[in-house]
């Protein structure tokens, strides 16, 4: 999750982080869900839930999981 609300780690330093992490695992792209949320105490949003949620879900029948 990126959240875009996060002044510790600031949005534009969020993406390069992703954009590094894509170029190190190119068969891998990162799937990025943005959230209106700070860096601490986003639990009060319910895409904080949802988004791993979903995450797992998709994981747990994918077929081409090891």
């Amino acid at each position: 999750m990126r959240f875009t609300e996060d002044r510790l780690i600031p949005p534009a330093s969020q993406d390069r982080f992703i954009t590094e992490a894509d170029r190190l695992a190119p068969g891998n792209p990162t799937e990025v869900h943005s959230v209106a949320a700070p860096h601490a105490g986003p639990s009060y949003r319910p895409e904080t839930i949802e988004i791993p949620s979903d995450l797992a879900r998709r994981a747990a029948t994918d077929p081409h999981r090891p």
